[in-house]
């Protein structure tokens, strides 16, 4: 089926689907006057126009990916039973109609991808059964509104890559049942609210990326174990890597299946979904996932921030993690030794700190790394070899360590560097090698002092000739 809607499809009532039929044209006036008509799914044609209101009778109204260009103003008070609004990636332009506030009864709202400008709505407490708010890759600015915690069943919010101002409102505390939180690619300031780590415990994905958020990590973060993306990149943030990252059981393989939950879909009345996505730096570029390829997204970005001191052994400790980014910080000491046992990384990238010493061995371990960044840091030694290491050959990625030899580098080694065995605290490791080193040297002076001065208490005749021999060393000494 191709061309305009015909006017035939008017006796049909309660469900039409005519998605993926490459409809063009606008949307018929008649199709309004479908008065028990319930579902209309017009996705992925080439509708275009404004989008008309339809009978109050409609619950369920699916026409994403067309080329609609404005939302009725009048769309609250006409289709006020309507409970799921999909016109997400067309090209809906101009503000938000403030009549959206009547629409008591939405569940999920997708108004992603468009040209949408103005303020977000301030009637949030109004949506007292909505599960999923789509409002990401838009033109809204403005601050966040404090009403926003009156939507309190919320459990997908995604506001990212907007213009909004200001700092996160407290009253979104109130939002408990929040899984989903993605507020990345906008203009938002302030400190991390602690209010995340204490209330929304039940996040699995939080997206603060790329607005200017500062000072230090709450430790309180760590209590939010379900997981499963926490994306903190691009900030003004400092301090140290919180140790107790470590909880995050959702990045932990439990030989169990991926989250307590699917990040792939949320189910709303009727067993109907949404599905989900994410964009994400893996492999050293930004990736969008939808659908089901992000119910497996694992990840934990905390680049281009300010962070100091070392990286955490404790992260070796989430073996689910697919990337992890820890680049452009001001990150020290050792990489952790046991780095290899997070099997399921397919991207690392450490570039840009001021990491030290060898690369462990252990590195060899990640069967399915695909995309390595170690370039700009102070590095030294042999770098490991094994069948993995050797697909990333690009020198690059080594770049900026002068102390490292080996390939895929032209720089050659002078001599066989061994790797040094995995540690976990490479200092306490110093120490102990040099303790074991002064036992060594004073159990042999020890040993050298009695077996030789043992034999003289019991040998008679050493101990005469031993004296004679003095004797004689000091007369001579002396000029006798």
């Amino acid at each position: 089926m191709s061309g305009e809607i015909p006017t035939s499809l008017g006796p049909l009532s309660n469900l039409l689907d005519l998605s993926n039929c490459s409809i063009t044209g606008t949307l018929p006036k008649w199709l309004g006057s479908l008065m028990n008509l319930i579902l209309l799914d017009l996705t992925n044609n080439h509708i275009e126009g404004p989008m008309p209101t339809f009978a109050s009778s409609m619950s369920m109204l699916y026409l994403s990916d067309n080329m609609l260009s404005h939302l009725p103003s009048d769309i609250g008070h006409v289709m006020s039973s309507l409970g799921f609004l999909y016109v997400n990636r067309n090209l809906i332009n101009g503000s938000i109609p403030d009549s959206l506030c009547k629409m008591q009864n939405l569940q999920i709202l997708d108004l992603s991808k468009n040209h949408l400008s103005g303020n977000l709505p301030e009637c949030w407490g109004n949506f007292d059964s909505l599960i999923v708010a789509r409002l990401s890759s838009n033109h809204l600015s403005g601050a966040i509104p404090n009403s926003i915690g009156g939507a309190y069943r919320l459990q997908r919010l995604h506001l990212n890559n907007n213009s909004l101002t200001g700092q996160l409102p407290s009253n979104l505390k109130n939002c408990t049942r929040l899984e989903v939180l993605d507020v990345g690619d906008n203009k938002l300031s302030g400190k991390l609210p602690q209010w995340i780590g204490n209330d929304l415990l039940d996040l699995a994905a939080l997206r603060l990326r790329n607005n200017s958020f500062y000072g230090d990590i709450p430790s309180l973060y760590c209590q939010l174990s379900k997981s499963q993306i926490m994306d903190l990149a691009d900030n003004n943030l400092t301090g140290n890597i919180p140790h107790c990252f470590g909880n995050f059981s959702g990045m932990i393989d439990d030989g169990t299946t991926p989250g307590e939950f699917s990040l792939y879909m949320v189910f709303a009345e009727n067993s109907l979904w949404q599905t989900e996505s994410f964009s994400v730096m893996m492999t050293g570029e930004l990736r969008e996932y939808e659908g089901m390829t992000s119910q497996y997204l694992v990840h934990l970005d905390l680049s281009n921030n300010h962070l100091v001191g070392n990286i955490p052994s404790e992260l070796t400790i989430l073996t689910r993690l697919m990337g992890l980014n820890l680049s452009h910080n001001h990150l020290r000491g050792r990489i952790p030794g046991k780095i290899g046992d997070m099997k399921s990384l397919v991207s690392l990238d450490l570039s840009s700190n001021k990491l030290s010493g060898t690369i462990p061995g252990s590195l060899s371990n990640l069967t399915f790394l695909s995309h390595l960044n170690l370039s700009n840091n102070d590095l030294s030694g042999q770098i490991p070899t094994g069948p993995q290491l050797q697909t990333l050959n690009n020198p690059l990625i080594y770049e900026g360590n002068p102390g490292l030899c080996g390939d895929p580098l032209l720089k050659k080694c002078r001599i066989n560097y061994e790797t040094p065995p995995n540690v976990e605290n490479d200092d306490d490791g110093d120490r102990a090698d040099k303790m074991y080193l002064y036992a060594f040297i004073i159990s042999g002076v020890a040993t050298g002092f009695w077996g030789y001065f043992g034999v003289l208490v019991f040998k008679r005749s050493w101990r005469l000739a031993l004296f004679r021999h003095m004797d004689s060393v000091i007369g001579r000494m002396l000029g006798r």
